[in-house]
This record gives structure tokens, sequence and C-alpha cells, in this order.
């Protein structure tokens, strides 16, 4: 983007070379994008492209990130599957904008909740 950039209520980093994938069949990469909330740092979620056999299989999962020890959580229960459009000029823009919107719909249905910081750790309570 060029001028000024636009303010977002998030950060986010994509890990990903189109031509890495566009012509594969077979892959499975963790931490291809993550987007976390400016409000609650701790809060995201991450992108996981994959594809087996020609079938895809990627998504977009909810994620945790402990400051105190640099640990970083998913939950490969809680996503949402996304497959990147790879004719989409713009594909790394629909990614963030997908990823955002699905951020928001953990968020307002509770999935973060289930998490809670006490003491320097992470505790699920189901």
């Amino acid at each position: 983007m060029t001028g000024i950039e636009r303010a977002t209520p998030y950060e986010y980093e994509i890990n990903i070379i189109k031509d890495d994938y566009i012509d594969e069949s077979n892959y499975d990469e963790w931490g291809a994008a993550f987007l976390w909330s400016k409000a609650n740092p701790n809060l995201g979620v991450e992108y996981n492209i994959a594809c087996d056999t020609g079938c895809n299989e990627s998504a977009i999962y909810l994620t945790t990130f402990n400051n105190h020890d640099g640990v970083l959580e998913t939950d490969y229960s809680i996503f949402e599957p996304y497959e990147i459009n790879w004719d989409n000029p713009d594909w790394e823009q629909e990614l963030v904008k997908t990823m955002w919107k699905v951020f928001n719909y953990f968020k307002t249905r509770g999935c973060y909740d289930i998490w809670r910081w006490n003491y320097g750790t992470w505790y699920v309570f189901v």
C-alpha cells in the first residue's frame, strides 16, 4: 500500500510464496499466515495451507500466544475451512480479510473464552 497506511485492529504475517503451491497437489504447511488482535495480542488465528492428492484441506485455526514463555497454541478442533483463490490477484488481501472475519466469528461465539491466562500458564476450561 502506498501513501498513508490505513489503521487496522490487527497485525498479520503471510509466509506464502504462491509459486511454491500453485502447481503442487500435496503439501501441508503450518504457519502459512498469522493474524493477531491489537486489542489482545495473545489472541489470533493461524492459516494452515494443505492439499492432499489435489484435495484442498486448508483452514484457519484458533490460536493463542503466551508472551510469558513464547508458546504458540493452535486449537486443532476449532477451525474454518478456507481455500486461497490463486486466480485472484488480491489473494493476500482476501486471505487477511477472511482471517479477520474468522477471528471475529470465533470471538463472538466465545471460542477464546475457554482459554484463561493464570500466573504464567494458559489453562483450558471445557
